[in-house]
């Protein structure tokens, strides 16, 4: 999922693979927490105001 109205397009092809999957650290400590990205995409990329 991708809020392009909230995030540059510059910052997606940064974080977003071509098959639309999210790069991730090799270190799996890094991760970003399932919990943590369901909040931000419920609560921040859910709303209808830019941040």
């Amino acid at each position: 999922m991708i809020s392009h109205n909230k995030v540059p397009g510059d910052v997606v092809s940064r974080l977003i693979a071509p098959d639309r999957r999210l790069y991730l650290p090799k270190d799996t400590r890094l991760h970003p927490h399932r919990d943590n990205l369901r909040w931000h995409r419920e609560n921040v990329f859910g709303r209808g105001d830019p941040m």
